[in-house]
């Protein structure tokens, strides 16, 4: 069944059509990505249960979909298997997909990119009556307007109309970074937030800046990390944000590393380095490759500190955090 833009919401959220297996595709990777996880999370709560498999179909091996699937029964626990970069020859795997459709012990999610009107796989999907094929397109106006109030109510902010009008022109048509966008908001640790303040915030320009300044401090550039740092960080609230960035940076290469363990890098990187960070991929594959958890939990160690000292002494927090950052530079080499 193909799902049109009015049910995606409750299918997501409420599993409302309930529809299996289901189909997430279209060239917004991010929005493939967090409909994919929200509709995974739901199941689990529903079902009281936590077994998710992941199978990369690009990367797979001889004979592993069918051994997933020849080691679950349609009687056994509940569980997910969630198939990731799929194409249009999975089509040889369509009667696989017909034996649990529908099922409520199994249920299926696959990801795919950009899928035109005559592929195979996503007329498949729309014709069977109890699959489910999701686009997920670039957000346009009316759907960015509907995620940044969403947004507001869940975090419980207020806004005026005019920064609701000003993130709609700025924010772009990429759902992860609208969210990540929207996520330094929170930063200002205030419900109600002034337009100033969400215009001094939220600017293409900033996000690249600090992406810069990011993976300058972690590849040891200290000699750029300082003049980027000393041209652009110029308030709590951008010092904040970007000890924010390089926090959850450490996390994510970490779990790349834990998953770079067979050898494949270019896999361990396109499972877990953000689409948004595309124009850094180089950067990030050689930060999995040259660093390890014991560099991560010292650097993060840093990071913990140069937080309490900004709590401490706010007056102070251009040259703590510098300090601080050229200590973690050092420490990742």
């Amino acid at each position: 069944m193909k799902i049109t833009y009015s049910n995606v919401d409750g299918l997501v959220d409420n599993l409302n059509p309930y529809k299996n297996p289901v189909l997430f595709y279209g060239p917004d990777e991010g929005l493939v990505s967090y409909r994919s996880k929200k509709i995974i999370k739901n199941y689990f709560l529903k079902e009281k249960t936590d077994e998710l498999k992941v199978l990369d179909f690009k990367e797979k091996k001889e004979g592993e979909l069918e051994e997933s699937f020849s080691s679950t029964s349609l009687f056994s626990e509940k569980k997910v298997i969630k198939i990731t970069n799929v194409t249009e020859s999975i089509s040889k795997y369509f009667d696989l997909f017909d034996s649990f459709a529908g099922s409520n012990n199994v249920f299926i999610i696959l990801l795919g990119g950009e899928l035109g009107p005559r592929s195979k796989l996503r007329k498949y999907f729309e014709d069977q009556n109890s699959f489910a094929a999701v686009p997920c397109y670039k957000i346009d106006s009316i759907g960015l307007r509907k995620i940044i109030k969403s947004f507001i109510s869940e975090n419980k902010i207020e806004l005026e109309e005019a920064s609701v009008s000003y993130l709609v022109e700025n924010l772009g048509d990429n759902y992860q970074i609208i969210i990540n966008e929207l996520q330094k908001l929170l930063l200002l640790n205030t419900k109600k937030i002034p337009h100033q303040s969400v215009e001094r915030l939220i600017s293409s320009y900033s996000s690249e800046v600090l992406e810069n300044i990011v993976f300058n401090c972690l590849e040891g550039k200290r000699a750029d990390l300082i003049n980027e740092f000393n041209l652009n960080v110029n308030d709590t609230i951008t010092a904040n944000f970007l000890l924010y960035n390089i926090k959850n940076l450490l996390l994510i290469i970490n779990k790349a590393i834990k998953d770079f363990i067979d050898g494949n890098l270019e896999g361990a990187v396109n499972r877990n380095m953000p689409k948004y960070l595309f124009r850094k991929k180089s950067s990030f594959a050689q930060l999995v490759k040259n660093t390890n958890e014991e560099k991560i939990a010292s650097s993060l160690e840093v990071i913990m500190q140069i937080e309490l000292k900004l709590r401490s002494e706010q007056n102070m927090y251009k040259a703590y955090m510098l300090r601080g950052l050229l200590n973690l530079s050092k420490k990742m080499k």
